[in-house]
């Protein structure tokens, strides 16, 4: 079963939801629309809903996620084409004898694969590195692949620290020291690019749900969009969960309203019913691009915290 007739699925399901304590039907009040507001929106004629673990499988089901295997690849840092070196100043780069084991050592360079010797030719040929006679082979390379590669590198969000090589076959991550720890990226061998499987996750998913390959592999190559992939998916969850809710007649307008407001507030959207239709259309399509490039961790951690306030003052979600 693909993850389209998953959520088709999921859209038809109404009265999951346990309410296990409330009001019922909410009275009208007032909507969140700022952090400001939201922070004192403990509605007291809202009823106070308690998600259990039964009610999202009963909406997600127990369907394990797998690969699309239609040779998606993640995406560089880089879009249109390269840019790529005159061949014959390339070959005119003359290297010791010493550096012809690197001939046989191959990296990723603008989606092709290519030995490390070319490599350094490349990166001589640009002017981006300067040879001596007495440098080994193996730092040549290291240094070859540092200036024409990882230089090259940057974020694709400006929440991450993590940075992606131009043709997306290399992030680069920051570790506690300061420097970046390059990684391979390996989707042809995971059958999904890590856009898919973070968007697996922001569709509201449980992580039971995805095979946990696809997890680790998503936060090893870039923990920054795993972590967010994750606080968009939890908000998601919950908002879907609450809607079946409302779907079903336990929950009213206004308090219908207010679930929205606080999911858009992830992605400092105030205009409500503007990030309705562009949050339908993710769901529409698959595709959580939208939300991952306005995504704000600062409200993740706010909403966070607000949600252990509602479980403190009503000993549920409002």
């Amino acid at each position: 079963m693909d993850i389209t007739t998953i959520r088709y699925q999921q859209a038809k399901m109404e009265g999951v939801l346990k309410i296990l304590s409330g009001t019922g039907k909410a009275v009208p009040g007032s909507l969140a629309s700022t952090k400001k507001n939201t922070a004192a929106s403990f509605h007291p004629g809202f009823a106070s809903v308690t998600l259990l673990e039964a009610d999202v499988t009963a909406y997600y089901g127990n369907v394990k996620i797998s690969g699309s295997h239609q040779g998606n690849r993640t995406k560089g840092c880089h879009s249109g084409s390269y840019e790529e070196p005159d061949k014959t100043l390339v070959d005119a780069v003359e290297l010791p004898a010493s550096y012809d084991s690197l001939k046989d050592c191959n990296v990723y360079y603008h989606g092709e694969s290519i030995s490390e010797y070319r490599l350094i030719q490349i990166a001589a040929a640009s002017g981006k590195m300067e040879l001596s006679g007495d440098m080994p082979g193996y730092k040549a390379a290291r240094k070859a692949f540092q200036v024409i590669i990882e230089e090259q590198a940057e974020t694709k969000y400006g929440w991450s620290t993590t940075r992606y090589s131009e043709d997306g076959r290399y992030t680069f991550t920051l570790q506690e020291d300061g420097s970046y720890k390059w990684h391979l990226v390996e989707d042809l061998e995971m059958g999904a690019s890590l856009e898919e499987i973070a968007d697996w996750i922001c569709s509201g998913m449980p992580n039971r749900n995805i095979e946990t390959r696809y997890l680790n592999y998503l936060k090893s190559m870039d923990p920054d969009l795993y972590n967010a992939a994750q606080n968009i998916g939890k908000e998601v969850r919950t908002y879907h969960l609450m809607t079946t809710a409302y779907d079903a007649g336990l929950l009213g307008d206004a308090q219908h309203d207010y679930d929205l407001s606080l999911l858009a507030l992830l992605f400092g959207e105030h205009d409500l019913e503007k990030f309705h239709e562009r949050f339908q259309h993710c769901k529409k399509s698959g595709n959580y691009q939208y939300l991952l490039d306005h995504y704000q961790p600062d409200m993740a951690e706010y909403l966070t915290n607000l949600r252990q306030q509602q479980l403190m003052k009503s000993g549920g979600v409002l």
